[in-house]
């Protein structure tokens, strides 16, 4: 994990956005890179975290337990109210565990409990890592946040996740291959 929380602390989600107390909402938490980053760079957010496999929750509750600011759920985020399959990734600490059996994920898994993206409180900033499942949650979100940072895991999403947002400015694309990328979206010219 230390790769990728390194990219995370070396800026791979900075984006320009000044708002004093967003509330954001990070599907995908895994253990927590991204809420103990964003915790940091905007100080007074609200921030709620959905991380779906067990074992990987338990490290999200240990890194935010000195967070009076942050709320985690043990669930996955999807189109609706169900108990879902997820398969793990290679390495089960890897975090590459996803509700698809992609490139990254093994055959084997945990039964999950999935919330639907609709019912997700409004937030500012919205950051969606999850393995394959991001157009998904994408496509049930029903309000505009100011900023999306989406990772993206082939080119077919994340030219799905383009059409879906037409509202939206892509302001930096981080590749890692030709299939995996970060996407950072701001709506229309209100950040700049």
């Amino acid at each position: 994990m230390y790769a990728t929380v390194a990219h995370i602390f070396n800026g791979e989600y900075d984006v320009d956005y000044n708002n004093p107390k967003p509330v954001i909402l990070d599907i995908g938490a895994n253990i927590g890179g991204f809420t103990v980053w964003a915790n940091h760079r905007w100080p007074n957010a609200t921030l709620h975290c959905y991380e779906p496999v067990k074992n990987i929750f338990e490290w999200l509750k240990f890194n935010t337990e000195n967070m009076p600011n942050v709320t985690i759920q043990n669930v996955a985020v999807g189109e609706k109210d169900e108990e879902r399959q997820l398969y793990y990734g290679f390495s089960i600490m890897s975090g590459c565990g996803s509700l698809i059996n992609g490139r990254e994920q093994r055959d084997i898994g945990e039964l999950v409990r999935v919330i639907p993206a609709n019912s997700l409180p409004k937030a500012d900033i919205v950051k969606i890592d999850t393995e394959g499942w991001e157009v998904q949650i994408l496509s049930g979100i029903t309000f505009k946040p100011d900023v999306y940072l989406i990772e993206y895991h082939c080119n077919a999403d994340r030219e799905e996740i383009a059409r879906i947002l037409p509202d939206y400015i892509l302001v930096e694309r981080n590749e890692y291959d030709s299939q995996l990328g970060v996407a950072k979206y701001v709506i229309g010219e209100k950040t700049q």
